[in-house]
């Protein structure tokens, strides 16, 4: 194959790639708690040219997305009226339990509910995970009489990395 045109195509196909990811940006400007992505290109391989007139002449064979970074700035807050909704002001992540795998994970979505259980009223997301507190549990509604902003667990990880 010609080589402009393996360039011109892993050219194309970056792109195609950015766009997709811009589209994804886009789609889920409305969702709560979303992180915008953006991609960062490298070029290929390099091969020299062997020119008499500049033997240091290099030519590119294309270029790739070398990574999509997740962009972690603080987004807009918008009153919900609801007494169960909460957002993080800067730095942070609520701790929720996922139910299937009864794993730890992380979120920014603060659209929570409540959900009856066995041992009462618990504080759910709004897929229906557990809400922990700083020690881990999670939080029952039913028997908890402090200020749910006490005691919900919010964890500030190092995104510079």
């Amino acid at each position: 194959m010609n080589l402009s045109f393996h360039v011109a195509t892993t050219g194309v196909k970056g792109q195609q790639n950015h766009l997709d990811i811009i589209a994804n940006n886009m789609t889920n400007v409305s969702t709560v708690g979303y992180k915008t992505s953006n991609a960062s290109f490298v070029d290929l391989l390099y091969q020299n040219m062997n020119t008499v007139q500049n033997p240091d002449l290099v030519e590119g064979v294309g270029t790739r997305i070398e990574k999509t970074d997740n962009i972690h700035t603080q987004g807009f807050f918008m009153p919900t009226g609801r007494p169960l909704d909460f957002a993080i002001e800067g730095d942070g992540f609520f701790t929720i339990m996922n139910p299937a795998t009864q794993q730890v994970e992380y979120t920014r979505d603060g659209t929570f509910s409540q959900s009856q259980t066995e041992e009462g009223f618990m504080l759910v997301t709004s897929s229906g995970y557990n809400v922990l507190d700083r020690e881990g549990a999670s939080i029952n509604l039913t028997t908890n009489e402090a200020d749910l902003r006490d005691i919900i667990a919010v964890n500030k990880f190092n995104t510079n990395e």
